[in-house]
């Protein structure tokens, strides 16, 4: 049997095919073959586009797949131990689109007290979600999700250049779950609690937060009769333990409004059949959270019906320290302060002042003493300013003065102080050059002795001028009468001369007032 195959010289050997034939409709022929090319290349391109992506879609699968997902639950582990937190992850599952689950998380807390067993918060999974592309601008977008048994735990946060956000959700978690708190007071708790956080921080940080912190705890109880209890931070019996009855706490809420990284609270306060708790004040936040400084005040009354439950109860509260005890209309009140940091807490009386409190009265005393002194200088100096000040007069410039004293009666004593200023007079009246000037005067030898002629022996101290006779002698009888000299007893004295004890010279002059026109004696 024979086949007979068309004709296809295209496929001949070294022959070319033949020329299409002549026809008008040959000339656009050209575009159509450009054409088939640009198609030809879009195929080539699609080809090896789809060549790529499957590689990098296997690439990435292969390396999800090998991934070794226990050693980065491990770092994760180990990054939790540097912030100092006791974290086990046993395995973690990683999206390709950003998404982590951990699973079996344990949460080891370190004993709070001597004897204590540490405890765990165990958490079978834990979803993160991050976003991948706020990563590649430098900006976090993460969200946490998790349930211990029936509570949901819903965390939130936020991060840009600008500022960040927190917000956290926690509903119906129970009491003994919460981390750390079970820990630090050792007793049995119950009830469940419930929190919910908003806050946003301008410049990331705490001191500059704005928004609200809401704390409900519903149904809560604490103590059992028979564990230990501790109070964080107090002093005395509290802070070596002591065993109580369970206690109803009622239903504590209250919420913390943030202005400016200080938190205020706001209807805090519980009731019940066994106490009522009212707090008040606040807190400073600080950076790192663990700084914040607590500011918080507590007013406690232990009712009558569970100081009979409990005798160790109800003699702590009729010993309590005064600085606790608050004054009427809250007579039977106990009062505390929480103060320290997040990391330090403690509590202390009511009345008492805290090593910050005290040091900054010490400083507000200090400047208060500083104004009040400054206050009397500025004074002093206003005073002093407005006093009237006389001006510098030159010596040349003041006229000599000339004193004048009055003659006192005739034949009255003078008087012990005019006695007694004599000699100043003297000493003041006499002119700077007097000692210059001064020389015995011609006329001061006696009246009675003429030149050349020597006195008598016995009266050598007539013959000095002022002498004394004891008129012996002629020529000391002479004497009574010369110039200077002491006139007999009962006799007027001469011109110039000594009065007589009790009596007044002629002419109103004190006595030892040289005449008018001659120098003073000189003072020896």
């Amino acid at each position: 049997m024979k086949i007979k195959l068309p004709s296809m010289p295209r496929f001949g050997r070294g022959a070319p095919p033949p020329p299409p034939p002549f026809s008008p409709a040959s000339t656009v022929t050209a575009p159509v073959e450009r054409g088939d090319r640009m198609r030809f290349l879009a195929r080539r391109l699609r080809g090896v586009a789809g060549y790529v992506f499957l590689f990098i879609a296997v690439f990435f699968v292969f390396v999800w797949v090998c991934l070794p997902t226990r050693a980065i639950a491990w770092r994760i582990g180990q990054a939790a131990r540097d912030a100092g937190f006791i974290v086990d992850v046993e395995d973690v599952s990683i999206s390709p689109f950003g998404g982590v689950t951990l699973y079996n998380v344990r949460w080891t807390f370190q004993p709070s007290h001597a004897g204590q067993i540490p405890r765990k918060l165990e958490l079978l999974e834990v979803d993160v979600d991050v976003s991948l592309l706020g990563l590649l601008f430098g900006n976090y977008d993460i969200e946490l999700d998790t349930r211990i048994d029936d509570a949901t735990i819903h965390a939130a946060y936020t991060r840009s250049s600008s500022e960040s956000t927190i917000k956290i959700n926690v509903a119906e978690l129970p009491l003994f779950d919460v981390p750390k708190l079970q820990q630090s007071v050792n007793a049995p708790l119950g009830g469940l609690f419930g929190l919910d956080v908003d806050l946003t921080m301008p410049e990331n940080l705490f001191a500059r937060a704005e928004g609200t912190i809401s704390i409900q705890c519903s149904g809560c109880t604490i103590g059992d009769g028979e564990t230990l209890l501790f109070v964080p931070g107090a002093t005395g019996i509290m802070s070596k333990g002591v065993t109580l009855p369970a206690i109803d706490l009622g239903s504590l809420g209250g919420q913390l409004i943030v202005t400016e990284g200080k938190a205020t609270a706001e209807k805090f306060e519980t009731s019940s059949d066994d106490i009522v708790l009212k707090i008040s004040g606040g807190m400073t936040l600080a950076d790192p959270f663990s700084k914040s400084e607590f500011g918080f005040d507590l007013k406690l009354l232990v009712t009558p019906a569970l100081q009979d439950r409990s005798e160790p109860l109800k003699l702590m509260v009729q010993t309590a320290s005064p600085s606790t005890k608050l004054d009427p209309p809250e007579e039977g009140w106990l009062g505390f302060k929480l103060r320290g940091t997040g990391g330090r807490p403690k509590f202390i009386g009511i009345k008492s002042k805290s090593r910050e409190e005290q040091e900054r009265e010490r400083r507000q005393k200090a400047l208060e003493r500083e104004a009040k002194r400054k206050a009397k200088k500025n004074k002093r100096d206003a005073a002093a300013k407005d006093r009237p000040t006389t001006p510098d007069v030159p010596d040349s410039a003041v006229p000599d003065t000339v004193e004048v004293v009055q003659d006192p009666p005739s034949g009255a004593p003078p008087s012990t102080f005019d006695r007694a200023e004599e000699p100043a007079k003297v000493e003041d009246s006499k002119p700077e050059d007097s000692r210059e000037e001064v020389a015995v005067p011609e006329d001061s030898k006696p009246v009675g002795v003429v030149e050349g002629d020597a006195p008598a022996a016995g009266n050598e101290a007539e013959a000095q001028p002022g002498g004394r006779g004891d008129g012996g002698g002629e020529a000391g009888g002479e004497t009574g009468a010369q110039p200077g000299g002491t006139p007999p007893e009962g006799g007027t004295p001469p011109e110039g001369g000594t009065p007589p004890e009790g009596g007044t010279p002629e002419g109103g002059a004190p006595e030892g007032t040289p005449p008018e026109g001659e120098a003073p004696p000189p003072v020896l």
